[in-house]
């Protein structure tokens, strides 16, 4: 059974969970959604809404220093993209997303 858990939290945990976690919550009558985008590139930091789908897409460049020889390498790179489907009830054109840093 222990094997099985281990199989089982190996495939939760994959670059489609871990890579963009993401809380959602309302207060009052907005929802707020809060991404984690450490280490993206800022320029490529996408947000949008297409057929009441929200995208958030961004990517995360390796480094690429000639001098470095890497002991340890976890953190991934590439375009990462989470979608979230957009009730029906919602305002699409009152989505914004005034904090859209990456760091």
């Amino acid at each position: 059974m222990l094997n099985n858990d281990r199989f089982a939290g190996q495939m939760l945990a994959g670059p489609g969970t871990t890579a963009m976690p993401l809380d959602l919550y309302r207060s009052g009558d907005h929802f707020v959604l809060h991404c984690d985008l450490a280490g993206a590139d800022p320029g490529s930091v996408h947000v949008g809404v297409d057929n009441r789908v929200l995208t958030i897409r961004a990517e995360r460049s390796p480094r690429t220093d000639d001098d470095l020889q890497w002991v340890r390498r976890e953190r991934l790179t590439g375009t990462f993209e989470r979608r979230i489907t957009v009730g029906d009830g919602l305002d699409l054109d009152a989505i914004t997303a005034p904090g859209r840093t990456a760091c």
